[in-house]
């Protein structure tokens, strides 16, 4: 699962498809199946495990991580994701801040709450260009994407980022 940390989409995919080798793995809630032995294609000797949550930490790093000592918003957007509409809702970083954010065909809209983090090293991945900012303390109005930067909160106020 390291490919959704290191931003590689295409090795992401295939690694998320292979794990999901049979008519046993449920997709939907990422739920997986376990085998005893070689002949993957019976469930006789099938148990539920509970690792499942690894892979629910491999999507929500492809959307928000902070492990490089930065927060990096969709830094393994996967193909079929950029083309889909994406919304994620109160993903944590180590700080506290809580990360919401949408994606629909290359714009973005992003809502950080600080919880009483002063500021956020951030950077968005994927797109190109400026990114606007609105309701940061030192009224920065936009950076680039690809571009890491410390936005400073104003008290408790959310900050928006969007293109």
């Amino acid at each position: 699962m390291a490919s959704s940390r290191l931003g590689q989409p295409q090795d992401f995919t295939r690694d998320m498809s292979a794990a999901q080798y049979c008519a046993h793995a449920d997709p939907r809630w990422i739920q997986f199946y376990e085998f005893t032995f070689w002949e993957r294609y019976t469930l006789a000797t099938a148990y539920y495990f509970p690792t499942q949550g690894l892979y629910q930490q491999a999507y929500t790093d492809a959307l928000v991580q902070d492990w490089q000592g930065y927060v990096n918003i969709f830094g393994c957007m996967t193909d079929e994701w950029n083309k889909a509409p994406l919304t994620f809702k109160g993903l944590y970083t180590l700080n506290g801040v809580s990360v919401s954010g949408k994606w629909e065909n290359g714009k973005i809209d992003i809502l950080l709450h600080p919880n009483g983090a002063s500021n956020i090293k951030l950077k968005i991945s994927t797109l190109t260009g400026a990114i606007s900012v609105a309701g940061e303390k030192n009224k920065l109005k936009s950076f680039n994407a690809g571009e890491i930067l410390i936005l400073e909160f104003d008290g408790d106020k959310p900050i928006s980022v969007f293109n």
